[in-house]
């Protein structure tokens, strides 16, 4: 999946912590996805 965003430069942080608690620091997602970028036994090839 590939998000563009346009947001003023000095929101640019604000944004990228709101955006990273929102998909990597949600309990719901916990156990879902491993360290190496499969999620629930999908793994993309360009990751691997």
């Amino acid at each position: 999946v590939n998000i563009s965003l346009i947001v003023n430069d000095s929101e640019a942080e604000q944004c990228v912590q709101a955006l990273h608690q929102a998909f990597f620091d949600t309990p719901e997602l916990t156990g879902h996805e491993d360290l190496n970028g499969s999620v629930d036994g999908y793994r993309d090839s360009r990751y691997s």
